[in-house]
């Protein structure tokens, strides 16, 4: 559960740094649209800053050059509008961006900390492990003692048989 766990963090993140960097790529594009336009924009007030100095040097004010004038400043004013369109829509991906990457972080120190988990826990394993055998081979000296013991028991008891046969007899030889 443990690992697989593990490999479910793996994947989320690996998931949410496939969307950040789908997201930075989207960004970049509307970035580079929004130079675009804003070029395109400066273009068209350097267009329209250019007929209002002619209409001045000239002092026309035929109905055309009018109509152009409206007509450009009305194109500058759309761009206008397309340009803070574009900054709102940057703005909300960057915070979508933002939010996925303190989402990615989050799954990084939670990977992080199941795999010290997991390190501490073999490292248990591995103590409880070294702890067994020797307790194994505590057992088995303790074993050999009690056999050794045993041994020696049999000997002493036999010994003891012996010296009361003995005494019995001698017992026996007295009374007699």
């Amino acid at each position: 559960p443990l690992f697989r766990s593990l490999e479910n963090a793996n994947k989320e993140i690996e998931d949410l740094q496939h969307g950040v960097e789908k997201k930075d790529k989207i960004i970049q594009s509307l970035n580079e649209r929004l130079n675009r336009r804003v070029d395109a924009a400066r273009s068209f007030k350097e267009t329209c800053d250019k007929l209002t100095k002619e209409s001045q040097e000239k002092e026309m004010e035929s109905a055309e050059h009018v109509a152009l004038k409206e007509k450009t400043m009305a194109q500058l004013e759309d761009e206008r509008v397309k340009c803070a369109n574009l900054q709102k829509e940057i703005t909300k991906l960057q915070e979508e961006l933002n939010e996925m990457a303190k989402t990615a972080e989050e799954k990084r120190k939670e990977e992080v900390q199941l795999k010290s988990e997991k390190k501490e826990k073999d490292q248990q394993i591995e103590n409880l492990g070294e702890e067994i055998k020797h307790l194994k081979n505590l057992l088995k000296k303790k074993d050999a003692e009690i056999n050794q013991l045993s041994v020696t028991l049999e000997k002493v008891q036999s010994e003891l048989t012996s010296c009361k046969n003995e005494l019995n007899a001698k017992h026996d030889d007295l009374r007699s």
